[in-house]
């Protein structure tokens, strides 16, 4: 997923009562893979869809790591040298 020259799109669903469904997210993964062929992939992370529970997952911000144990939705677009250079959580409106 982080092998390259790609940005990667991580879309968290979240885990609490505003987690967003996988399908929304889904939706917005293909629209970005389409307005940017060849530069981005997007991937949608729930709890059940990865081997990877949302808070063991930990990737690296410049000299630190960050852990995505958030329960919120959130995004993260991570560099072809694996360091993540936006972060934040997804807005839980759906209109």
């Amino acid at each position: 997923m982080f092998r390259g020259t790609h940005h990667t799109v991580l879309l968290f669903t979240g885990l609490d009562d505003d987690a967003r469904p996988a399908v929304e997210l889904c939706r917005i993964a293909e629209q970005l893979e389409q307005t940017y062929p060849g530069l981005v992939k997007a991937r949608v992370v729930t709890p059940s869809a990865t081997p990877i529970t949302l808070r063991h997952l930990a990737i690296r911000r410049g000299q630190r790591t960050v852990s995505t144990a958030s329960p919120r939705p959130s995004a993260f677009v991570v560099r072809p040298d694996k360091y993540i250079d936006y972060a934040a959580a997804l807005s839980t409106s759906t209109g």
